[in-house]
């Protein structure tokens, strides 16, 4: 009998301990205490809601900004050719008069407001003005740091360009931009430098005389001839139109004048004379857009670019040659503009 009343005094002592473990422990106002789980246990931590994190007083972290999908070109068709103009009247952020200078490192230069002096870098030249420290360079295309991305800050004067590439914000107030290009087989960066307080003021300026670059092309490295390797042509006749158009250009560069017009087969054919009896020489590099036929099938344009050296300058410029038929349906060029 003793035995059997002290094995259910055990259990009543039991039950009410797993009650009581269920239960919780309660404070004064009758609400469950917290009890930490190992997760949370001194010197772990775990991540909070957006909502919670809001509640304590700090914000949520933003997502990393994403290039805009409708990203335009710093440098439409191309860096252009220097072309021998020493000065501007004026840069496309004011009325400034700006001078050519030319980068001692690279066959590049940029158009400077006579308000900013000549910088000696390690880079090769920079510049700029002391007050505010502003700059403007151009440095080899693997000293961008490569920390440099759309998961840093995104400038948003620049971010609609394709060749921006980001910016550092420096502990000393100071950003610097980046600008990554590829022109002439070479990759390369244009560096803006000025006090992100000053950012209104100055970065329209440095933009200005970045979008000024020029190439300067070696007047001796120049080959004058062709470089074009025209496509066969979708049929027969397009074969024909590029054989013409080729014909002709080689006439040019090598200063033929009865190849020439030979392909031009026109009553005024002297006219364009004037592209053989100048002291210039012409590559022909790139055929920028082939046949089309803007009216109907009797009239064929074709583009192409080429240099020009000439005055010790090499410029870069284009034709569209136009062809047309005759009687019995032959193509001869009728004009070169």
């Amino acid at each position: 009998m003793d035995s059997r009343r002290r094995r259910i005094a055990t259990g009543a002592v039991l039950l009410a301990f797993i009650v009581f473990i269920g239960c919780g422990p309660k404070n004064e106002l009758g609400k469950e205490l917290s009890v930490a789980l190992p997760d949370q246990a001194a010197g772990s931590s775990v991540a909070e809601t957006p909502a919670q994190t809001a509640a304590n007083g700090t914000p949520p972290a933003q997502p990393a900004d994403e290039p805009p999908q409708d990203r335009e070109d710093l440098f439409p068709g191309g860096v252009s050719y220097y072309e021998g103009s020493d000065r501007m009247d004026s840069l496309e952020s004011g009325n400034t008069p700006a001078y050519f200078k030319k980068d001692t490192m690279r066959p590049y230069g940029f158009y400077i407001p006579e308000t900013m002096k000549e910088i000696k870098q390690e880079e090769g030249l920079a510049w700029g003005k002391e007050d505010p420290k502003v700059e403007l360079s151009l440095l080899d295309a693997d000293k961008v740091p490569s920390e440099i991305s759309y998961s840093s800050y995104i400038n948003p004067l620049l971010s609609k360009y394709h060749e921006y590439v980001g910016t550092e914000r420096g502990e000393d107030g100071i950003y610097t931009d980046y600008i990554l290009l590829t022109d002439h087989g070479r990759s390369f960066a244009i560096r803006l430098r000025y006090p992100g307080e000053d950012q209104a003021a100055e970065l329209p300026d440095l933009l200005a005389s970045a979008r000024s670059l020029r190439y300067v092309a070696d007047p001796a490295a120049f080959q004058p001839g062709m470089e074009i390797e025209f496509p066969q042509g979708e049929n027969e006749e397009e074969s024909d139109i590029y054989q013409l158009v080729e014909e002709c250009l080689r006439a040019i560069a090598s200063s033929d004048k009865t190849a020439f017009r030979k392909t031009l087969q026109t009553p005024h054919a002297d006219y364009y004379d004037y592209l053989l009896e100048h002291e210039g020489s012409y590559r022909f590099t790139k055929l920028e857009y082939p046949i089309s036929y803007p009216r109907d099938t009797a009239r064929a344009d074709v583009g192409i670019e080429y240099e020009l050296l000439k005055d010790g300058i090499v410029r870069q410029a284009g034709y569209t040659i136009s062809l047309l038929k005759d009687k019995e349906g032959r193509w001869y060029i009728a004009t070169i503009d």
